[in-house]
């Protein structure tokens, strides 16, 4: 909701609308209801409005009413899906970095048992002046 206030220097600046509650593709309208109009129809006996952004009727009541009571399983259900989706996502992303540190391991542990097996096993060290 916006506030506009008459009487202020803020007049015509702000203004109480309500959200239309149109969803699609769980994208929500971009729709508002000024309320003072809706107060107005609803006066003159006027039980729905049409939203001029996606020309759905809105019922008045449910507009200014309209908040939904979710019951709490659900919405525990829901949460409980969302994070089970997520740690499945999390454990395939660890299988593959653990399989991919795997590899890395494996191909460090073959150079270097390849480099030994064909160096040398008895070398001397003397120092570069002779002495």
């Amino acid at each position: 909701m916006f506030l506009r206030n008459k009487d202020s220097g803020m007049a015509g600046r702000y203004a109480f609308t309500i959200p239309c509650r149109e969803q699609r593709n769980r994208m929500t309208c971009d729709g508002r209801f000024n309320i003072d109009a809706l107060r107005q129809f609803l006066d003159k006996g006027g039980e729905n409005i049409r939203c001029q952004e996606r020309r759905t009727r809105q019922d008045i009541v449910e507009l200014f009413y309209g908040l939904e009571e979710q019951d709490s399983r659900e919405q525990l259900v829901r949460i409980e899906t969302k994070l089970d989706r997520g740690f499945e996502t999390v454990q395939r992303e660890l299988t593959g970095l653990e399989s991919r540190l795997a590899n890395h391991v494996m191909s460090t542990m073959w150079a270097l048992a390849n480099e030994a097996k064909n160096g040398p096993r008895l070398f001397t060290i003397e120092p570069v002046g002779g002495d």
